[in-house]
């Protein structure tokens, strides 16, 4: 049997000589090493405490990163002119809002966002689904309202191509696109041989949803045109050329009516 006296091992007397003294220093170096252990798995569990409050911070600051472009989203969307931009970014920045607010689970903002999205979705659907009704006038380059309407949208039409001439002497045919008697796009160019080489193809920022261009590409066959060339810049146009049927020819863009 084994005593113990002030936390140490004591063996019965008749273990006498170097057996005795080796048994005993085999104990202290045993619990020597318990105590050596204790402190590596208190030193563990500090750790993964410490890192478990680190992940935390890290979650909820994306948490917070989120909440910041969906709210940075819905401010942009009203800096647009275009109403169909406006919607469609607006619910994008709704959607992100939504995924925050399960996030941090805010649910009045989820709700109200949620009501957001559907709401752009409706409007969108509407835009996309009623019928713009159109009227095409045809004009020179020395019209009045072909003036005003160029000198009144003329830093936007620098915007949209850059690099454009803003004069239009050259030009022999230009048609006026009108909604409701107010001009909406100016069509302008040098007709020959039934084709006309595109000058200035221009719709104001409240109608560019492609509109314009289906309206003008089934109706310029009536006017003696079959054949439409684009050599201009493409920068900001080359999803309304793709949507309207232009081929890219490498140094210019045609489309057969």
């Amino acid at each position: 049997m084994l005593s113990s006296v002030k936390g140490e091992l004591f063996f019965p007397l008749h273990y006498e000589g170097t057996g005795l003294i080796c048994i005993r220093a085999k104990v202290k170096r045993a619990l020597a090493h318990e105590a050596y252990y204790g402190k590596i798995i208190e030193y563990i569990h500090l750790t993964l405490y410490l890192k478990g409050d680190s992940l935390f911070m890290n979650m909820s600051t994306i948490f917070e990163i989120i909440g910041y472009v969906g709210s940075a989203l819905v401010l942009l969307s009203f800096m647009m002119v275009s109403v169909y931009k406006l919607r469609v970014i607006n619910m994008i920045g709704s959607i992100v809002c939504v995924i925050y607010g399960v996030l941090i689970h805010a649910y009045p903002t989820v709700v109200m966002n949620v009501a957001l999205v559907c709401i752009n979705i409706y409007n969108l659907y509407k835009m996309r689904s009623s019928t713009k009704n159109y009227d095409l006038v045809r004009v020179s380059e020395k019209d009045s309202l072909v003036n005003y309407t160029i000198d009144l949208y003329k830093e936007d039409i620098a915007k949209c191509f850059p690099g454009i001439s803003m004069d239009f002497a050259g030009v022999n045919c230009g048609f006026v696109v009108c909604h409701k008697g107010t001009p909406a796009g100016i069509l302008l160019g040098k007709l020959k041989d039934r084709t006309l080489d595109i000058k200035l193809d221009y719709s104001t920022p409240e109608y560019r949803d492609f509109s314009i261009g289906e309206f003008l590409m089934s109706n310029l066959v009536s006017e003696g045109i079959d054949k439409l060339v684009y050599k201009g810049s493409d920068q900001h146009h080359k999803q309304y050329l793709a949507r309207t049927g232009f081929v890219d020819k490498g140094e210019y863009y045609e489309r057969t009516l």
